[in-house]
């Protein structure tokens, strides 16, 4: 015989939908940080549409556009969070504002826009001397500027806070070499190309600091 078949219950409880999620901070953070990238997006547009006057919930927004592709309406988020924040600064604090100063300047460094970017990472430095991407932006633009020296503090200060990012060594490389230090440079950029990155300025910069008199392995 067929096993007897279970009566359903009266009033079936709903399957939960990932979008009816609650929209709050840590959830869209949790979202973005497993990649779930549109829900967070959603959960982000519903907290703006909650609480319009929130610099955070605009801040989440920003976050959400730049994990789906879209700098520009990025920025005009990032914008908005600023300008609500002056009407409301208690809900970010000094960290959380350094971050939101240093997200946009890191966004206006990827679109060529190098002035803006550095002031902006100078504002976020005065707030969180260790914010990374206030750090990274500062040191792009000091390179640029041909100032090494201060390019250099802030690259050695990134591979303290991210050893592991080859990006931050191709950097340290880059600036190393531009000062003469060509052994230091080399070693820099043999760690980046260790960690998975090089390119063929940065095997040149390895080739020059290897020591023509050094003896074969």
């Amino acid at each position: 015989m067929f096993p007897a078949m279970k009566t359903p219950p009266e009033n079936p409880s709903p399957k939960t939908s990932p979008a009816d999620r609650a929209a709050t901070p840590d959830e869209i953070l949790k979202q973005l940080h497993e990649g779930q990238f549109p829900l967070a997006f959603t959960l982000a547009e519903r907290l703006v549409q909650a609480q319009p006057e929130s610099p955070m919930a605009h801040r989440l927004l920003a976050m959400g556009h730049l994990a789906l592709g879209r700098p520009d309406e990025a920025l005009d988020s990032l914008d908005t969070c600023l300008e609500l924040h002056e009407k409301n600064p208690a809900e970010l604090d000094p960290e959380d504002l350094a971050n939101v100063y240093a997200t946009r300047a890191l966004v206006q460094l990827q679109q060529d826009d190098l002035w803006d970017a550095a002031e902006d990472a100078q504002k976020a430095l005065e707030l969180n001397p260790n914010e990374p991407d206030a750090l990274f932006v500062a040191m792009v633009a000091a390179a640029d500027e041909e100032q090494f020296d201060v390019a250099h503090k802030h690259a050695v200060r990134l591979v303290e806070l991210a050893p592991e990012s080859p990006d931050v060594h191709a950097w340290l490389a880059r600036i190393l070499s531009a000062q003469g230090h060509k052994r230091e440079a080399a070693k820099a950029a043999a760690r980046s190309r260790e960690l998975g990155f090089t390119t063929s300025e940065l095997e040149a910069i390895e080739k020059e600091g290897i020591d023509p008199n050094a003896p074969s392995a």
